[in-house]
């Protein structure tokens, strides 16, 4: 049985250099390089001053490789993130140990992580708010999930020509304003080909052993029975909306500056009472057939015509636009009901509520269950069931 026989380090080797003073050996040199770490791990009461380049994304206060104090010092480490353990053992053959960081937890789906990494910002770096924290996973996982949306009940105006040629010259005006107004352009404004009332939003699946009641086809069925009872309501007379209020919702800190979407609808009145009646009789209808999506809140009848949701290019925040501004173009004051005046955007008390307008009167001729997000031929929600009303 051979015996193994420790091999020692080179001797130092001390020589005179033309200024009299000893010199060290490249061997010396090599084994006093690790000499500053380890004399930043011999003081306990304050973190060694590492060779990285900054500190690590997950490191807390103190106990980074910076100047921090209270900290334990950490082993620095060099551009290609080993330790200088890594270097010692790559010349020397043995395999150096694994270095786990002290102030990382384990991450798990059910932790409170209140100590999460900040975001990054635009160049992969921490954003503006790099020391803020984010919210606890917890809270986040209390929210329901969310459903896919599929199909939304709708009254459509689009589809009547003359409804578009009122409406084109209005969108198309608040578009060109001079000066533009902050926060509009083309890809918030939506086209009057798309424009309808929302009675209810679904989440339908074509017909499957899995989704044997929310189809498609069984919302179809519940529609067309839906017919009789409307015709038998309405006693003859014709659907009609008046678009005689325009408004916006909730703004952004209750700012009209940073509000997010404008609607026109109808103002009170009896048209609006038979309209409301019968979006009402359908919604519920729906509801009570199990194939609405539920929400707790009344039917608010808008036909939306400003939307920052679908601003193009999509960006992490929505982008709002300046309510004020619209008031005081021209575009408005085009379209504003007679004796009806606007404070412009310099206005110290700015009106609130429904603006009076005058966008005209128009039938309701069937109701329609629309594909969410669809484009037609011409722009159109595509209509996947249609109820007819006259």
């Amino acid at each position: 049985m051979s015996e193994t026989v420790g091999i020692p380090p080179p001797p130092t080797t001390t020589t005179a250099s033309t200024a009299g003073k000893p010199t060290v050996d490249s061997g010396a040199a090599a084994s006093s390089a690790v000499s500053p770490s380890s004399e930043a791990g011999a003081s306990p009461g304050r973190g060694g001053r590492g060779r990285g380049r900054g500190r690590g994304r997950w490191h807390r206060r103190g106990t980074g490789r910076g100047r921090g104090r209270g900290g334990t010092p950490r082993p620095a480490r060099d551009q290609d993130g080993e330790g200088n353990d890594a270097k010692e053992a790559e010349s020397s053959g043995t395999p150096a140990p694994a270095v786990v960081p002290q102030d990382v937890k384990e991450r798990a789906p059910d932790v409170d992580d209140t100590e999460a990494p900040p975001a990054a910002g635009p160049a992969g770096g921490p954003s503006d708010g790099a020391t803020a924290q984010r919210r606890p996973w917890k809270e986040s996982q209390e929210r329901p999930p969310r459903v896919k949306l599929t199909h939304f009940i709708a009254l459509p105006l689009g589809h009547n020509p003359a409804f578009r040629e009122k409406l084109a010259p209005f969108t198309s005006a608040l578009l060109a304003a001079e000066p533009a107004i902050p926060g509009l352009d083309a890809s918030v404004v939506v086209s009057p080909r798309r424009m309808h009332f929302t009675l209810g939003v679904m989440s339908l699946h074509r017909l499957s052993p899995d989704a044997p009641i929310k189809t498609l086809e069984e919302a179809t069925r519940v529609l067309q029975e839906l017919k009789p009872k409307i015709l038998t309501m309405l006693n003859g007379e014709r659907l009609r909306v008046s678009l005689d209020n325009m408004d916006i919702m909730k703004p952004y800190r209750g700012d009209p500056k940073q509000a997010n979407v404008m609607w026109v609808g109808p103002a009170e009145g009896e048209s609006t009472d038979r309209l409301m009646a019968v979006g009402n009789l359908i919604k519920k209808t729906f509801e009570d057939a199990g194939l609405l999506v539920h929400e707790d809140r009344p039917l608010k009848l808008h036909c939306t015509v400003v939307n920052t949701i679908y601003r193009e290019p999509p960006r992490r925040f929505r982008q709002p636009f300046s309510y004020p501004a619209i008031l005081a173009s021209e575009a408005v004051k085009s379209v504003l009901a007679p004796n009806e005046v606007v404070e412009t955007q310099d206005a110290e008390k700015p009106k609130k509520g429904p603006v009076k307008i005058d966008l005209g009167e128009w039938d309701i001729d069937e109701v329609q269950i629309c594909e969410m997000g669809s484009h037609g031929a011409e722009g159109e929600y595509v209509a996947a069931a249609r109820c007819p009303l006259v």
